[in-house]
This record gives C-alpha cells, structure tokens and sequence, in this order.
C-alpha cells in the first residue's frame, strides 16, 4: 500500500481510494437483491420465504469468513505502514491457510447436522425441503467463498481496491446470468438458484487468485511461519466484522421464529423482504467503512495522526448528509420498493410497508454506528468494534425483538429494530470519547 496523500490532502485522492470499496459492495448488495427478486418471481413469494428460512446460515459462513479476513488485514496493514514487508507477505500467506481450513470445517458440519440444523431454524412442512436442497448444494462452494473473502480484503490493502471492484462484478454478473438461466430458462427451481450461488463463488476465488500469482505490488504468497499470536489477534480483531455479519442471520432466525408465531409464513417473507431491502441501504456504510479502514490502519501505523483526523472529518460530514437523504428517500419510497417483491393490497405488503416505516428511522443512526465499528477495527481494537456491534446486532435487536412483540405483536420486530440504532448510537459516542486520547482524534479537518 501506497501514501495516496503524498502530493497534499485531497478530498478527491481520498474518495478515488474508497470508492471502489463503495461500489463494490453496493453493487454486491444489489446483486443480493436481483437474486431475490428472481426468486421471489419465478418460484414464488413461498420458497422465498424458504430460502429467507436458510439465510441464517449463509450469514453464519460470510461472518466467518469475514472474520479474519477483516482482522488480519487491519494488522497487516499496520505493519507494512510500518516498513515490514517481507513480515506482511508471511503473515498474509498464513491467514490465508486458517481461513481455507475453517471455511472447510464449516462445510462439513453443515453436510453432517442438515436435519437437525432445519429443525434449529423452524422450517415448517411446506418450507423444509426447499431449504434442504438450496442448503446442501449452495455448501459445496463455502471454501471457495472464503477464499474470495479473504483474497479481496488484502487487494485493498495491496493498494488496488478497484480489481476487488472488477472481482465482485464477474461474480455478481455469473451469479445473475446463471439465476436467469437455472431458474427462468432451464425451470431448475430452488436448485438453480443454489449451483448459480456456487458459481458466483468459484469466480471470485480464481480471480482473487489471479490477482496475487500475476498483479500483487507489496503483499505475496510466500512460505509462511506459524504465528500463534497472529493468528489470535486477527480472529479478535475481527470479532466485530464477525458479529456484524452473524448478527443478521441470527437476527433473521429469531425475527423468523417470532413472525411464524404472530403472523405465520406471510410474516417470514415480509422479513425476508425487508432484510433484503435493508441489506442495499446499509451497504453504503459498510462499502464506506471498508474503504476508510485501510487507510486509517495505514497511516496509524505511519504515526500521521493529521491525515486520519482529516479523515474522520470528512466521514463525519458524509454520514450525517447520507443519514438524512437515506431516511427520507426509504420512508417516501417505501410502497414502490416493496411492490417490486409483493403486489400491493396483499397481507405480505401491508406487513412489510409498516416496517419500512420504521426502518426508515433506524437509517438516521445506522451509518454512525457501522463507521464506529469500523473504525476501531481499523486502529486493532477488535474488542471494542464487537461491543459496538454486539450491542447493535444482538444485545438490543434481540432483546427488544422479544420485549416489544409481547406488547405490540408483530410489528414490535419493526420497534426493536428502530430502537437498537438509537440506542448503539449512544454506545458509539461513549466510545468515540473514551479513547480520543490513546488514537488521539478530534473529527477536525486538520488542513
């Protein structure tokens, strides 16, 4: 990695460092959701709702996956700020061995307890065999998910976020192209959907490969060094990225459970919808955060506190602009997003428009408390980015999921999701102005 600020502090050399991470992301995101859409679309609002049901455990295998990828890379980073190369290169290359090992324990646990794991997430009848078959096939391309995972957290890194960019649009294209084939042209069915998952995957890991056989500048595949320590630290580090990606699947599995019991399979979709919905909201801020973080370990590393404070500052401005445009734009368009899943007038719709309601407000915190997150990642204190996201994605989601349904019913999921932004939020300052001095930041355009 490179000082992209050599030649003086400029807003435009910063935003043409993050944006490839932005889009990326985002345009993940709305891959995610095109692939929904065709779901819901051509096999039916049903075995939408099945797929919805499994979703637990794909976000358990992207929080894994993410895990060290986001923690190792943050430190590694500081290292080569540091001047340590050949250091970087061993322990990148080590990492890499973890996560293909762990990626590869998950699959076969996931193929060895599929009956009991159905029963854990509630499939009823009319559900379960869906979710039997997308589960066992999309397993068969875990290893290759966490391969391209981890490879596209240290392209940035290397300095070349744009080629994570062109990586995640070939397996966002292949995962498209094979929906629209597998599901609308060949009838496959839930099948269809699973395989082009698969496919989407392979696609990523040859070219994260491709990247480091023939592209890498400071980072290589070298013989690596067992590193105890090391290896410690990333999965810590990344605790929080981890938590960040879990916590949807767990909060999806409770919220699942809670709708079956206030408002049967028709709740599981309105769920499903909105999930999917919020997933391209808040991919701003996670395509942002993942932008900013190798910057903000580079330069903490380089000890050049005045570049990172004029970061902050500008992230600062973008997230209170992006909150209220977010916001308003979700809340004064909620009926159009969600028509494009549901016909309007129907049970799911009316469920799914009040939540969007809600969630409208929840968008006026999220950014802040995705950013700090993210942030102390980026400095290597895993342990307070996984309280904030913790104390976001569980503690109070699911807390206040299970208070606010008893008072309100369902729509007491929509409440809880609203309130825990609100309440992170206030966990983030405290943060923020707990630790000023030790990171020594100020949030003040420096020059």
């Amino acid at each position: 990695m490179q000082d992209i600020f050599k030649d003086g502090i400029r807003l435009r050399s910063f935003y043409s460092f993050i944006y490839p991470s932005i889009v990326m992301i985002v345009f993940m995101s709305i891959n995610y959701v095109i692939d929904s859409i065709m779901i819901a679309n051509f096999l039916g609002i049903t075995a939408f709702a099945a797929l919805n049901l499994s979703y637990p455990v794909e976000s358990l295998m992207w929080g894994l996956s993410v895990m060290p990828a986001a923690g190792a890379s943050a430190l590694v980073a500081i290292i080569i700020g540091k001047g340590e190369k050949e250091k970087a290169g061993s322990l990148f290359s080590l990492i890499c061995i973890v996560a293909l090992a762990i990626g590869l324990a998950y699959m076969l646990i996931v193929f060895i307890f599929i009956e009991p794991i159905l029963n854990l997430l509630g499939a009823t009848d009319a559900l379960k065999g869906a979710c039997r078959t997308y589960i066992r096939l999309a397993n068969i391309g875990v290893p290759f998910a966490f391969v391209g995972v981890m490879l596209s957290f240290f392209i940035r890194i290397d300095g070349n976020p744009k080629y994570t960019l062109i990586m995640n649009v070939a397996g966002g294209v292949t995962l498209i192209v094979m929906d629209f084939l597998f599901m609308g042209f060949f009838n496959w069915g839930v099948e269809g959907a699973a395989i082009a998952s698969v496919l989407s995957f392979i696609v990523k890991a040859f070219l994260g490969l491709l990247y480091f056989v023939k592209y890498a500048k400071t980072i290589k595949f070298v013989k690596p060094k067992w590193d105890y320590q090391f290896v410690r630290k990333s999965l810590v580090n990344g605790s929080s990225e981890m938590v960040s990606e879990c916590s949807t699947g767990i909060v999806v599995f409770v919220f699942n459970l809670l709708a079956l019991k206030y408002a049967g399979e028709s709740g599981v979709a309105s769920i499903g919808i909105i999930m999917n919905i919020s997933y391209l909201m808040t991919s701003l801020y996670f395509g942002y955060a993942s932008g900013v973080g190798p910057l903000i370990s580079f330069y903490y590393g380089a000890q050049k506190e005045d570049i990172i404070n004029t970061i902050h500052y500008w992230s600062k401005n973008m997230l209170i602009i992006s909150a209220v445009l977010l916001s308003f734009l979700t809340f004064t368009f909620a009926g159009n997003l969600v028509s494009i899943y549901e016909s309007s007038g129907t049970e799911v719709y009316n469920m799914t428009i009040t939540g969007m309601r809600f969630f409208a407000v929840a968008m006026l915190f999220t950014g802040i408390n995705i950013y700090a997150s993210g942030v102390f990642t980026a400095y290597g204190n895993g342990i307070v980015s996984a309280i904030i996201s913790f104390s976001r994605s569980i503690i109070f989601t699911l807390s206040l999921s299970f208070l606010f349904t008893k008072i309100l019913g369902f729509n007491g999921l929509w409440f809880a999701i609203c309130s825990a932004e609100f309440l992170t939020i206030i966990i983030s300052v405290i943060c923020f102005y707990i630790f000023r001095k030790k990171y020594n930041y100020n949030f003040r355009k420096i020059r």
